[in-house]
């Protein structure tokens, strides 16, 4: 039990470690509080720190998923409340680790600039 206990612990620091990352980067937003291992955020603004257009966030931040799941490297979920669409960051794999939540987060932060080049 207790090895158990400390996998769910290092799993919700893991969370807290991202919700940090998405915290600190400007260009997004959290939409709700972190909940256990749940962060659920979304891209706000462009390459160069622009508020997007509302009629398009929801659009951007499909492509942003459908991006990071056609990597195969990466799987993301979308979910729409409210007419706000935002994606769901979950760790769920008893084997993540902080390299697995950093790596994810770049690849995230990399895809989100790529998206506004022409």
């Amino acid at each position: 039990v207790e090895g158990m206990r400390e996998n769910v612990t290092q799993k919700l620091e893991l969370a807290k470690l991202f919700e940090e990352y998405v915290k600190q980067n400007s260009r997004f937003e959290m939409i709700c509080k972190r909940e256990l291992a749940l962060v659920c955020f979304r891209l706000v603004k462009d390459k160069d720190g622009n508020r997007i257009a509302e009629d398009r966030i929801n659009d951007i931040n499909k492509k942003l998923v459908d991006g990071m799941n056609d990597s195969k490297k990466y799987h993301l979920v979308g979910s729409v409340v409210d007419d706000i669409y935002f994606i769901r960051f979950v760790i769920c794999n008893h084997s993540t680790t902080q390299e697995h939540v950093e790596n994810t987060w770049k690849f995230i932060e990399d895809l989100s600039l790529k998206m506004f080049d022409n």
